[in-house]
């Protein structure tokens, strides 16, 4: 049976997926109600026993109708067999059904991908046949896949199982160097776990630069103070700023969840580039994580020529960030392919006309 539920204290993917995404934690359905956004959670239960779990985010197509996007998620547990997938779809289909919604997009954890942290690939080959046998559920069309609601293919993960002189090792030597060089040039980090909105001021400015110089657009002001404040009030999360002399370069926002350290967000000046001060500030987040216990530190999406289909010049852009992530150390975590449960089919293949002729 698939329930709505409203008390966080019912609400845990962790004991579905050890490294569940936190977009899928509470706190994050949290932030994005703040940010006005309509945020829903849903358990399917069977026998007492919770086999799939997500919390779902209402978006809008102009002129043709809503429907339900689950970033990384559903979670779902290793227990589930076809017969109770098939269950959830179609109790999910009622529902959308039921609410005039277009369709669901799925975007499972663990992921269906052939990856680390993914499901074993016997398992994910018994889900992946049972969603291309269901009468409701297709795979999403490449030029579909990218937009606003929806959260990149793969992320760029460095595991912290090593000693600080075993992961400077296993880094690119121009990122060793560049992490050097930075602390020979009196770069200072800080790492700051309490009272995060008293620094909440320079941290958004750092973002607004960093928005600006690279041509995209940031949440309200307010989105990211509760942001701080929600962390400050649950500690699961640490800024890490770098100064040179009296002059704030680099800011990060670090998010922990579960034995993931997720880097959020991040911002830096146009001034003293030379300092490489984003290298220390990145080097001193994994530090911080490693010394937290954790077990990952995620750079956060990642994208190379082997993603799904974009427009030349988008992956461009793109690739710069990914290659400063990747020379790190570390892996891509792939995750699942899309899949949309539809409900409405004319809207539905409606809206793909229209996705598929803004990549003409």
């Amino acid at each position: 049976m698939l329930q709505e539920i409203k008390d966080e204290k019912n609400y845990n993917p962790l004991e579905l997926d050890t490294y569940a995404p936190f977009q899928q934690a509470w706190f994050y359905g949290t932030w994005h109600k703040n940010n006005k956004e309509e945020v829903r959670r849903f358990a399917f239960v069977k026998n007492g026993k919770t086999l799939v779990l997500f919390q779902a985010y209402k978006c809008t197509i102009p002129k043709i109708g809503s429907y339900l996007t689950i970033p990384y998620g559903p979670i779902i547990s290793k227990e589930i067999n076809e017969k109770d997938l098939n269950e959830f779809l179609n109790d999910f289909y009622d529902l959308l059904k039921k609410e005039n919604l277009i369709f669901a997009r799925l975007d499972f954890s663990p992921s269906l991908a052939d990856s680390p942290l993914s499901l074993k690939k016997d398992d994910a080959d018994k889900i992946l046949k049972t969603l291309s046998l269901h009468k409701h559920v297709f795979k999403t069309p490449w030029y579909a896949v990218h937009g606003a609601c929806f959260q990149p293919r793969r992320e760029w993960v460095l595991p912290l199982n090593k000693t600080e002189d075993e992961l400077l090792s296993g880094m690119h030597q121009k990122t060793r160097y560049n992490i050097r060089l930075a602390f020979k040039k009196q770069v200072e980090t800080k790492i700051i776990s309490e009272n995060l909105t008293d620094y909440f001021d320079d941290f958004y400015r750092l973002q607004e630069l960093t928005a600006k110089r690279n041509g995209f657009s940031l949440h309200e002001r307010n989105y990211y103070k509760s942001v701080l404040q929600d962390a400050t009030e649950r500690k699961n999360g640490f800024l890490v700023f770098a100064y040179h002399e009296n002059d704030l370069l680099t800011a990060n926002f670090v998010i922990n969840y579960g034995k993931i350290a997720m880097f959020a967000y991040g911002g830096s000046v146009p001034f003293k580039r030379n300092l490489m001060s984003s290298y220390a500030t990145h080097w001193s987040g994994i530090v911080h994580a490693k010394s937290l216990g954790l077990e990952f530190y995620n750079f956060g999406g990642y994208f190379d020529e082997k993603g799904p289909k974009v427009k030349p010049e988008t992956l461009k852009a793109r690739s710069r960030f990914s290659v400063f992530k990747r020379k790190f150390g570390g892996f891509s975590w792939e995750h699942s392919p899309f899949y949309d449960l539809v409900a409405n089919p004319f809207k539905y293949k409606l809206y793909m006309l229209y996705k598929k002729i803004r990549h003409v």
